[in-house]
């Protein structure tokens, strides 16, 4: 008993030691599965100005009611949408995959059959496959780059969690 009682006040211990900080995100509350995006300090982000003027880049700071990107001040009222690049690594790495598939079958079956001389040069079931491959890239690519217009249903806003 006494063994676990020392046990326990060492890890006891070493839990209050480590130092706590108070940390801003900025939040993007959107509908869906997933709640909630988070960016902090550091994070990559692209959005668009109500001005519709394009900033992307690392946020440098998060203040009460702004942002600061590369050195820009960016208030959260005047955000007229975010973008999302390559956010889900799965659907991505399915995107690159199948662009180079189906771009890879059709230059090599049409090359083939112009190598050996072979009528027609593009068969009809190379153009099926190619396109399809192609529709798979892109419709992946669409899932993988999502913009989000801050709206009432999406809402954007910096939350302090300080200890």
């Amino acid at each position: 008993m006494r063994k676990f009682l020392s046990i326990w006040l060492f890890f006891l211990v070493i839990l209050v030691s480590i130092p706590a900080f108070s940390q801003k995100f900025l939040a993007l509350d959107k509908g869906g599965k997933s709640k909630r995006i988070k960016f902090f300090n550091g994070d990559y982000i692209h959005l668009t100005t109500n001005e519709k003027e394009s900033v992307f880049g690392q946020i440098d700071l998060l203040k009460d009611s702004s942002i600061i990107i590369a050195s820009r001040e960016i208030y959260i009222q005047d955000i007229k949408s975010i973008h999302l690049k390559d956010r889900y690594y799965g659907f991505s790495l399915i995107s690159n995959l199948s662009w180079v598939a189906g771009l890879g079958y059709f230059a090599l079956d049409s090359g083939n059959r112009l190598i050996n001389k072979e009528n027609p040069i593009i068969q009809e079931g190379t153009i099926k496959t190619g396109v399809i491959f192609l529709g798979v890239s892109l419709l992946s690519k669409s899932i993988t780059n999502r913009t989000f217009r801050i709206k009432n249903r999406h809402r954007l806003k910096i939350i302090d969690i300080s200890i």
